[in-house]
């Protein structure tokens, strides 16, 4: 984590000046809370485009379901194909998109970090950071390398289930030649 007084590297290695300190801790305060009500409005909007695209993907599975237990035709045929592939670029699609997610949710959590270092009192969120590392400390008997804030380690989870599901829908794409090479 940053200190509050020390300049950062953006991800395209910009480099962040430090945050200027905070005339009035009421105004302090009050940035921090809305720091968080943004923090958890996208974590909303990012669990709402998982929604989204874990639906689209399925309504393709379902269709490429539906497909596969028709009469044989050329419409059949043409979409049976078409389907997977169609599947696979929305699969790229929701992991460029969780991966924007999850460069805007490292850089608001590093502004909370720097905002909350300022507030007097507790630090929850940098209590939270340390006790996260002492957990995965103690479960592998080493010290872990987590990311900012310690809590992003589910990101990397969500981001391999399109990749998963787009390998799915690839191998669903790649049936036909498989059938053809298996018929030989």
């Amino acid at each position: 984590m940053n200190r509050p007084d020390t300049p950062i590297q953006s991800p395209d290695k910009m480099e962040i000046p430090p945050l200027p300190p905070s005339p009035r801790p009421d105004i302090l305060l009050e940035q921090y809370k809305l720091a968080l009500e943004m923090a958890v409005h996208m974590s909303n909007t990012r669990q709402d485009t998982n929604n989204f695209y874990i639906a689209l993907v399925s309504a393709f599975g379902g269709l490429y379901t539906l497909l596969d237990k028709a009469p044989p035709s050329y419409t059949r045929s043409t979409w049976e194909d078409t389907l997977p592939i169609l599947a696979v670029f929305w699969c790229i699609a929701w992991w460029f998109a969780l991966q924007s997610y999850r460069r805007i949710n490292l850089a608001k959590w590093d502004v909370i970090y720097r905002l909350e270092s300022q507030l007097q009192g507790d630090i929850p969120f940098k209590l939270e950071e340390i006790k996260l590392k002492q957990i995965v400390q103690s479960k592998r008997g080493e010290r872990q390398q987590l990311p900012s804030a310690g809590t992003f380690a589910f990101t990397k989870i969500e981001r391999v289930i399109p990749i998963l599901v787009g390998l799915i829908f690839l191998l669903l794409a790649a049936r036909p030649v498989l059938e053809l090479l298996g018929a030989h």
